[in-house]
């Protein structure tokens, strides 16, 4: 039944990633990853610009995934590129999500290399929790969707073209090619905490909008919003 999914599962995670990760300084056993449906793995070096970026982007996604009292569906794991125990701790001190402890990264780096495919960083892949590699493109898909992605399972990332198509639609309806751009990328940004401050800025936006059609932004919204769960 469910429990011995749950096994599997975190049999299936402790053969990819140990037994422990290192979060916040302390150990996070991986059995502390049971709620966790999808799991990214993020590979970089953060000495480098573009894995600066990416990181910067992926902790904005990850910081907004919405968390219950059992934890969140997605967790990320970070697998560091980096030579030397200071190089770690300066890379890990600066992520948000736990990585794979400095002790363990020559045993299990070249196998999660190998599996994820990884040309070089940086690199976001999914893979659910029975070990099946469900994308190695997650820095574009939480570039271009961010957390309208998430659970960022296999049936909502392939949905998500068809779902941001009519999205861009009402969007172009509404305010025309001009605005579409900044409009989607508040609306994308808007589905975590930062959720009040997007909204103050679509005020100014919409308040014509929203006097001559009352309500058509919200439902120009609604398969953005379906993919976004609400956030305090």
């Amino acid at each position: 039944g469910n429990l011995s999914a749950k096994s599997r599962g975190n049999a299936a995670l402790r053969d990819m990633f140990g037994d422990f990760l290192l979060h916040k300084g302390r150990r996070k056993a991986i059995d502390e990853l049971d709620n966790a449906e999808t799991i990214g793995v993020f590979f970089s070096a953060l000495a480098c610009a573009k894995g600066r970026e990416f990181a910067e982007v992926a902790s904005s996604v990850y910081l907004d995934i919405p968390r219950g009292i059992f934890g969140a569906e997605t967790e990320f794991i970070f697998v560091p590129m980096c030579p030397d125990k200071e190089t770690f701790d300066a890379q890990v001190a600066n992520i948000p999500w736990p990585a794979i402890p400095f002790e363990k990264l020559e045993l299990l780096r070249s196998r999660l290399l190998a599996k994820f495919d990884v040309q070089g960083g940086p690199q976001l892949s999914f893979v659910n929790r029975e070990g099946v590699v469900i994308t190695n493109d997650g820095l574009n898909i939480i570039s271009n969707y961010r957390l309208s992605a998430h659970p960022f399972t296999q049936e909502r990332i392939d949905s998500l073209p068809e779902r941001h198509k009519a999205f861009d639609f009402a969007l172009a309806s509404l305010f025309g090619d001009a605005l579409k751009p900044e409009v989607r990328h508040i609306c994308l940004v808007a589905g975590g905490r930062r959720r009040h401050d997007a909204a103050a800025r679509l005020s100014l936006l919409l308040a014509e909008v929203e006097a001559t059609h009352p309500g058509a932004f919200l439902a120009a919204c609604v398969p953005w919003e379906e993919g976004n769960p609400a956030a305090d």
